[in-house]
């Protein structure tokens, strides 16, 4: 009996392991920021089946256009700020996220992923550790 639910349960997967998928990598301009400040930054998309990035010309055209990037408080737990960003001509994911000043010190979380990453677990997003620093 669990036999066959385990080969039931593979059998299901298996395609799932097939798929292509895609992988992100968010690149940011620095690693600590003042409230007030903007947080510049870049997400990299790579096709996972075949390694090229979104910015080579043998990308495939029915990949992701949009990028989601959000600004997590680690501590509270809480979304401080979400941007959706399309990819240009060049296959280049880039914006920017201005900070309020009303931010406090601590430890915040970008997180990227693509719609299309939604379908597989999160440890697939792309996460970048930011800290917020009051000037002294």
């Amino acid at each position: 009996m669990i036999r066959r639910l385990l080969i039931t349960l593979l059998l299901a997967i298996y395609p799932l392991m097939l798929m292509a998928q895609e992988r992100i990598y968010i690149q940011t301009d620095r690693n600590t920021y003042v409230p007030n400040d903007t947080i510049w930054f870049r997400a990299h998309l790579v096709d996972a089946a075949t390694n090229l990035p979104s910015t080579s010309k043998h990308y495939p055209k029915n990949r992701s256009r949009y990028v989601y990037v959000e600004l997590y408080d680690v501590k509270a737990d809480t979304l401080v700020e979400r941007t959706m960003i399309r990819r240009n001509d060049d296959g280049v994911f880039a914006n920017a996220i201005p900070l309020k000043k009303t931010l406090h010190e601590g430890l915040y979380m970008l997180v990227a992923y693509t719609r299309y990453m939604l379908n597989f677990p999160e440890t697939m997003f792309a996460y970048r550790e930011i800290e917020i620093v009051k000037r002294r």
